[in-house]
């Protein structure tokens, strides 16, 4: 099984949340579009100087509907959607727990504990990002679109063409570049942090070690590179998400003077109303909010699946260990007896004279 299906497993206890929170960002990115167009329509009316303020009363009264209902809709969906991220989170977690607790000892012999502590904080940290910034996205983006053709089709099929044309090469084009750029360095960045935990681990749990021998100033040097490899790393993530927007900016602004061209020859055959053209323009700037989010979803999506691959050996790893049952692990109770029996040798060690540590260590050679 792929590690993208073994992630959505964990989401399919709450297909009704999920459903719900999609929904809610569908109906917020709605009542934006609502609301551009209606203060477009609104602003080109009230322009034209009408003889009584009634006339404009249908689109203030869709001004005022719009405008509060995004602001509740978007409120709604931050509501579900992050309550279902700390859900998954949460049963990510437990179940993680429940793989490696029973063969923790065993595990943590084959493992470094700095990686087994990075796998457990920060690669389940990363999960929150398969709802949010991964799969919510694109399907809002596609409902979205589907309403933005909607409208600009209804004054004319050519502009729905348009804004489809753009809204895919926008939301297509550039996040598959920016994720193949940035795949990479997703995964470099998951590796990085991941040695950098072990690295700070080994450090505090074998501080004494390091200064005995002179190499402790060596350890934190190499943690220093690591840091800074990781800055490197978000620096260049950055430059590709800032890329990214400003590739969208620029498809939804050439959006608007494409079907802001294709709109003048329209009014002047009376095919549409002149105060019409605003409402196009920002109708389709609006749309384009669905997709502004799609390149950082797909540079998150390296980072999630490279954080899931190391959970999932993580697991399958301890669940091996502990089916084995070849006779190489220690139960916890032989555990606490093995180390009752090296802290009472340790103590008699400690505690015998001098010429007789010497003949032990002596022995032991």
């Amino acid at each position: 099984m792929s590690t993208f299906r073994r992630i959505l497993l964990f989401m399919k206890p709450y297909r009704l949340q999920t459903a719900l929170a999609i929904v809610l960002g569908f109906l917020t990115l709605g009542a934006n579009i609502g609301l551009m167009g209606t203060s477009g329509y609104l602003i080109a009316s009230a322009a034209l100087h009408p003889e009584t303020i009634l006339l404009l009363w249908l689109p203030i009264v869709g001004v005022r509907f719009f405008g509060l209902s995004r602001g509740v809709f978007r409120y709604l969906e931050r509501l579900v959607s992050h309550d279902l991220t700390f859900r998954i989170l949460s049963n990510i977690r437990v179940w993680l727990y429940g793989c490696l607790e029973p063969r923790g000892a065993d595990l943590l012999e084959k493992e470094r504990s700095g990686d087994v502590l990075g796998s457990v904080i920060c690669d389940v940290d990363q999960m929150q990002n398969v709802f949010l910034r991964v799969i919510s996205p694109p399907i809002v983006a596609v409902l979205t679109m589907g309403l933005g053709f909607g409208v600009l089709a209804w004054y004319d099929l050519r502009l729905g063409y348009i804004l489809v044309v753009m809204m895919l090469a926008a939301g297509l084009g550039v996040p598959y570049y920016s994720h193949k750029i940035g795949r990479l360095y997703g995964m470099s960045l998951v590796k990085e942090r991941a040695e950098l935990f072990a690295g700070t681990s080994d450090l505090v749990m074998g501080l004494s070690e390091l200064i005995a021998f002179g190499r402790a100033d060596e350890h934190i040097q190499q943690l220093e590179k690591t840091q800074l490899h990781m800055d490197g790393l978000h620096s260049r993530i950055h430059r590709i998400a800032s890329g990214s927007g400003a590739a969208i900016m620029g498809s939804a602004r050439l959006a608007m003077w494409l079907v802001l061209l294709t709109s003048i020859p329209l009014v002047f055959q009376g095919k549409i109303s002149g105060v019409a053209l605003p409402t196009l323009m920002l109708v389709t700037v609006a749309c384009f909010e669905a997709v502004t989010t799609l390149p950082a979803a797909f540079q998150n999506l390296g980072q999630t699946l490279s954080a899931g691959l190391r959970l999932f050996r993580l697991a399958d790893q301890a669940n091996v260990s502990s089916m084995t049952g070849d006779g190489h692990s220690i139960s916890s109770e032989s555990f606490d007896q093995w180390r009752t029996s090296f802290q009472t040798v340790e103590v008699i060690f400690d505690r015998a004279p001098y010429n007789m540590r010497t003949d032990l260590l002596r022995f032991n050679k």
